[in-house]
Formats: structure tokens, C-alpha cells, sequence
């Protein structure tokens, strides 16, 4: 029983010390060779842009830059009857070659028209609109974007309001 406790205590020793790693390189001894496997990386995101449907404005355009593990990122579009901006500044959590997860900090502004009223001398518009502050979760994987959270703010809308947002934004590295 003593020699068959060496035994294994000696092949696990020696396999633990043939299994060397380095930074970059991981050795794997295998039963007839030696090779080598390189660990994959991926270059980080530098920058987005985009399209996506939801707030602040229906239909929006998309732009993000990355640093390291945070993103800020702006949306919106001007249109004649609906408008707005939302400013997101976040934590990537999570980031991988093609997909990351963050959590991010909003702020914004919706107009929507409701009415177009003429007057003999004035021209009357009237407007809902939303200012906002919210938190985010966004997923963005191999360019589709998804991000939903909740907002609280003043306006002609209740509050809390759904903040979501649904498109492509292409990922530069």
C-alpha cells in the first residue's frame, strides 16, 4: 500500500511539473508529443456606430468609444416630429472576441409633437416630452445591439418609463 501511495504521489508530482505555462504560451504533454497551443486574443474595441429603433427618438443613430473597461456612448436623431439624445456612460463587465455586457448610467431627452395648431399671426406646436436619468443593461454581440433599462424623470409621461433600444452597431478594433 506504501509503494502504491509513492507511485501516484510520484506520476502526480511529475505531471504537475511537466505542465509549464507561460504568459502566452500553454505546454501540453501529450502521451506521444509535445506541442504547443497559443491562447486566443482579441484586439479590443476602439469605437462603434450604428443604427437602433427605441428611445429617445424612434429611430436613432449610434456611436460609442471604448476605453479599456468603459463605454460611453451617444444616441439620437432629429426628426420633424419626434426628437432626442441619450448620453450612456458605463462598466463593461463582461467582453469576449465578438460580445460584451455592460451596465451603464443614462441620461436623456425625448419630444414628441402631438399637435400643429395655426393661428392667424402664431404658429402653436405642442410637445410630450420626457428628461430622464436611468440604468441600463446592454449586450452587444457580433454587432447586434440590445439594451433595455429603466428611466426616472419629469415630464408629460409617468415615471418610471422602459428605455430599450434594438439594432446594428458595427464594432471597429
Amino acid at each position: 500500500m506504501k509503494a502504491l501511495f509513492t507511485f501516484f504521489f510520484v506520476i502526480t508530482i511529475g505531471t504537475i511539473s511537466l505542465q509549464a505555462q507561460t504568459k502566452d504560451t500553454v505546454y501540453m504533454i501529450t502521451r506521444d508529443t509535445v506541442y504547443l497551443q497559443q491562447k486566443t486574443k482579441f484586439p479590443p474595441i476602439k469605437a462603434e456606430l450604428g443604427v437602433v429603433v427605441g428611445t429617445p427618438s424612434g429611430v436613432n443613430l449610434t456611436s460609442a468609444i471604448h476605453a479599456n473597461d468603459f463605454i460611453f456612448r451617444l444616441t439620437g436623431m432629429y426628426l420633424p416630429t419626434i426628437y432626442g439624445l441619450q448620453a450612456d456612460f458605463g462598466y463593461k463587465f463582461s467582453e469576449s472576441d465578438e460580445t460584451y455586457h455592460a451596465i451603464t448610467l443614462a441620461g436623456g431627452v425625448s419630444r414628441f409633437e402631438t399637435s400643429n395648431d395655426y393661428d392667424y399671426y402664431y404658429h402653436y406646436q405642442l410637445y410630450d416630452y420626457w428628461d430622464y436619468v436611468g440604468l441600463n443593461y446592454m449586450l452587444n454581440t457580433r454587432g447586434f445591439l440590445f439594451a433595455i433599462g429603466l428611466s426616472a424623470g419629469s415630464g408629460t409621461f409617468p415615471s418610471p418609463q422602459l428605455l430599450i433600444q434594438v439594432g446594428y452597431s458595427y464594432q471597429f478594433r
